[in-house]
């Protein structure tokens, strides 16, 4: 992967693993630094329609995820109708839950930049591996997940995301504030100083 023309030149430090970039010397001058590699990243399809929602929003890092409740779909009856059709549909739940701490969410993408894969999830959730051998290609068939370039995901979501959270968690202060003074205006106190209002009008 890692392709350098003048093996004697260090190449700059990247942000990335290197093997995701390609690296060129001309003239012993660095002629240009690009990101290639065809590998390609698994993500949950319309991820931010289904689970995301106004509070999920409003988060930096998500400590739990709203799942879709439905059973009737083609999608659900076509996985759960396979002879391993809970085992694989407790492998998509887990998934899920793994890419909802992904950056960007939603897309299985490792820290170090690289996909993740069966081993990986089953490292992370404790799953056999070869549940996931047999889950993921069903789950790419009906369409909840797919395989993206690894060059077509926007790695800057992540700093994206932090400021939707914040203007999130402004909005949900906002409301909270504003049902505070709805609480505010029900209270014995606040009914009280209406009347004497009231008495002084007609005074």
């Amino acid at each position: 992967m890692n392709a350098i023309q003048n093996q004697n030149r260090r190449p700059p430090r990247l942000y990335a693993d290197p093997q995701l970039w390609v690296v060129t010397w001309a003239g012993g001058f660095l002629l240009e630094v690009v990101m290639s590699t065809d590998e390609l990243v698994l993500r949950v399809i319309d991820w931010d329609e289904l689970f995301e929602n106004n509070r999920t929003r409003a988060l930096k890092t998500m400590g739990w995820v709203p799942i879709p409740n439905k059973h009737d779909g083609d999608g659900y009856t076509e996985l759960i109708e396979h002879p391993s059709g809970p085992v694989h549909y407790a492998c998509w739940v887990t998934i899920v839950q793994v890419a909802s701490r992904c950056r960007p969410r939603g897309t299985l993408l490792r820290s170090i930049k690289h996909s993740h894969d069966s081993a990986s999830l089953s490292r992370i959730t404790r799953i056999p591996v070869d549940f996931f051998d047999e889950a993921i290609p069903r789950l790419i068939t009906i369409a909840w997940l797919e395989r993206i370039p690894l060059l077509d995901i926007d790695l800057d979501a992540e700093r994206q995301g932090n400021v939707r959270a914040t203007s999130g968690q402004r909005h949900l202060a906002a409301l909270k504030g504003r049902e505070g003074k709805e609480r505010k205006k029900g209270s014995s106190s606040f009914q009280d100083n209406e009347f004497e209002k009231e008495k002084r009008k007609t005074r």
